[in-house]
């Protein structure tokens, strides 16, 4: 999600082929703190740090209905090799990973 340049839109073409019933599970690292995550300046881009209210208010924009955050399903798995900013960011609380779930109505 954070990796979309117009996350409504990406969302709206996702609504659109899902069929009626179908659900969308979005997961992500999302953003949980007043601070800027210090992973922002070495995130493929593009990138930007998400709220998972955000996801949800997109999502339900888009027509998907019983939106809601969810804990997150995995493992621990951690941020890929090298990764220091990503995972201080997760162990500090600045990024938290979840999701958000949605049915195509």
């Amino acid at each position: 999600m954070a990796h979309f340049i117009d996350l409504d839109r990406a969302l709206a073409e996702a609504a659109r082929v899902i069929r009626s019933g179908g659900a969308l599970a979005a997961t992500e690292a999302f953003w949980t703190s007043r601070e800027e995550p210090s992973f922002a300046p070495a995130a493929p881009d593009p990138w930007r740090p998400l709220t998972k209210y955000r996801v949800v208010e997109s999502m339900s924009l888009a027509g998907f209905a019983e939106v809601r955050p969810r804990p997150w399903p995995g493992g621990l798995g951690g941020p890929p090799p090298g990764d220091m900013r990503l995972a201080a960011d997760l162990a500090a609380g600045r990024l938290r990973s979840g999701m958000v779930v949605g049915t195509r109505a």
